[in-house]
């Protein structure tokens, strides 16, 4: 019974923990001033709004304890794209079944935790209210459900790369990636003027 509440619970939690460190689509020219440049990509100030917004959800919604200030917000910004420049220098890619899998991430798990209400196999309450959650979450950012689901199927991409970059590369040493993504993130806000935190 609790494996389906558990398994939205982590829907809910990969998406909006990822919401505020995954890139946003490419700027479009004249979109934002260039705060800053991670990985030779522009970091601009709609990104920033992005994820301001996105942190204001979360801790309006009580999904998180705090609202980071913007050093951290542009921190989780840069290391997301740090990670997509260790996925290219890399070769890290998703087979056409694990981009479904990927893409189709929120529309599976919200079925299933639709059917396991249905059968009884799960607190109805509880599964409601996480999909609830997530609803008041993808309205506060002004995205439709369409969109919403992009962006989750973009985090579990992310996440799966992410997995395999740690298995073929770093030798399944996770806490080696996080060192080196972690010194790279903080050399390049030090060159941006935003010191150390």
């Amino acid at each position: 019974m609790k494996r389906w509440l558990l398994m939205g619970a982590a829907v809910l939690a990969l998406v909006l923990a990822v919401s505020l460190g995954l890139r946003s689509p490419a700027p479009v020219p004249g979109s934002g001033d260039k705060i800053l440049t991670a990985a030779g990509e522009p970091i601009t100030r709609d990104e920033l709004e992005e994820a301001r917004r996105s942190a204001r959800a979360l801790w309006d919604l009580g999904a998180a304890q705090s609202v980071p200030d913007d050093r951290e917000l542009l921190a989780r910004i840069v290391r997301a794209h740090l990670l997509e420049a260790e996925f290219e220098e890399h070769g890290i890619t998703l087979t056409p079944e694990e981009e479904s899998q990927a893409e189709n991430s929120y529309a599976d798990t919200r079925a299933e935790i639709l059917a396991a209400i249905e059968d009884g196999s799960t607190d109805p309450d509880a599964a409601r209210q996480t999909l609830e959650t997530v609803q008041a979450y993808w309205e506060a950012m002004g995205w439709t459900e369409e969109e919403y689901a992009r962006r989750a199927g973009e985090s579990m991409a992310v996440s799966m790369k992410r997995a395999r970059l740690i298995e073929t590369v770093y030798a399944g040493d996770g806490a080696a990636l996080e060192a080196e993504l972690d010194a790279e993130t903080e050399q390049v806000l030090a060159e941006a003027g935003y010191g150390a935190s």
